[in-house]
């Protein structure tokens, strides 16, 4: 594990899937969801996809893959190639095993800064092909929440939810997910009952996690992504998924084939795509 301390907070993550596992406030109070009964998860970052994949596998260039849930990434372990007392970037470099989820020459990188009592965390993919490299990008944070607690968004947005039955795939239609005038969406034992929700339509990328009968909160901003999924479980009252997300999972249509998947970044030879979120810890 790698420990970044700022003096006001203490962040621990683990080289293997550069997944945070911690983040410790001023107070001492972790603010990151630690593994349990009913979810082992912490913060799983999702690469070269996110979800399921119907029938386990991918073509790519022609050639079928593997692919696995939330992809390989989260499994591997990363280099680390830049270290500070408040900075560390990891680095994964395509090589022979991840070649048999995603074919050609790429390169991930992971970073993560403490900037007073924020966390920003940020990805780079690289090209290093001659051909263009399509994939999924997505976190997959979860926050402490202690007792009754709601999530604030931006008030006046119009979002939409795209329909995914039985947390499997997605299929193809959108529906409306209204928010309360006040931007102010209860945390209930409803919420949750068919599963995440995948938003799009965001004027204004924030949501805030507001403790109830507290003053603690996390400021999630996720302006770098593309759309944002909320999970948990109803049975679970300690801890949300906020999960913002440059990809789709799969549809009941898939061809396979990862080129035609929407959702999917291309990336052009010799570039580098870059996304970024920034959590922020008051309370």
């Amino acid at each position: 594990m790698q420990t970044l301390d700022n003096g006001i907070l203490r962040a621990g993550i683990l080289e293997k899937g550069a997944e945070l596992v911690s983040v410790l406030d001023a107070g001492g109070v972790e603010r990151i969801a630690q593994p349990g009964p009913l979810w082992a998860g912490q913060a799983k970052n999702l690469f070269p996809n996110v979800g399921l994949v119907k029938d386990g596998y991918i073509t790519v260039r022609g050639r079928r893959c593997d692919a696995l849930q939330h992809g390989f990434l989260k499994e591997r372990t990363l280099d680390v190639v830049c270290r500070e007392p408040d900075r560390v970037v990891f680095r994964l470099d395509a090589d022979e095993q991840t070649r048999r989820f995603l074919p050609g020459n790429y390169r991930v990188e992971i970073g993560f800064q403490l900037i007073g009592n924020s966390v920003r965390q940020s990805f780079t993919v690289t090209d290093l092909d001659d051909r263009p490299l399509y994939f999924g990008l997505g976190s997959h944070t979860g926050f402490f929440r202690r007792g009754a607690g709601y999530l604030r968004f931006a008030p006046g947005q119009e979002l939409v939810e795209r329909i995914r039955p039985g947390m499997r795939f997605l299929n193809g239609q959108t529906r409306p997910f209204p928010l309360p005038p006040d931007g102010r969406l209860n945390i209930d034992g409803q919420l949750f009952e068919q599963g995440a929700h995948i938003l799009e339509g965001f004027s204004e990328k924030v949501v805030t996690l507001c403790e109830e009968r507290s003053s603690r909160q996390v400021e999630l901003d996720f302006s770098g992504f593309h759309r944002l999924t909320l999970w948990g479980l109803p049975q679970a009252g300690d801890f949300i998924c906020l999960m913002p997300w440059c990809a789709l999972p799969d549809s009941e249509d898939s061809d396979h084939v990862f080129e035609h998947k929407p959702g999917n970044v291309c990336l052009q030879p010799g570039r580098s795509f870059r996304c970024a979120q920034t959590m922020t810890f008051t309370g």
